[in-house]
C-alpha cells in the first residue's frame, strides 16, 4: 500500500475470499502501520467460523 490513497482500504472488501489478493493486502496494511490490534469479535466453535475485527494507524509517509 506505500504512499496509496486511503482508499485502497476499500479493496479488501472486494477482494475475493481466501483469495492470495486478500492476505496480500491484509499483509502491507499491517506493514505499513505504526500501530495495531486485533480483536475476535465471533467464534462458532461448531464450524471453526469466527470474524477479527483490526484496528490501527497508517504511518503518515503512506496518508496520500
Amino acid at each position: 500500500m506505500n504512499k496509496n490513497n486511503l482508499s485502497e482500504l476499500d479493496y479488501i472488501e472486494i477482494s475475493q475470499p481466501s483469495s492470495p489478493d486478500l492476505r496480500e493486502n491484509v499483509h502491507n496494511i499491517l506493514r505499513d502501520s505504526t500501530n495495531y490490534s486485533a480483536a475476535v469479535t465471533r467464534l462458532d466453535n461448531g464450524t471453526g467460523v469466527y470474524e477479527i475485527v483490526l484496528k490501527g494507524k497508517l504511518k503518515k509517509s503512506n496518508i496520500v
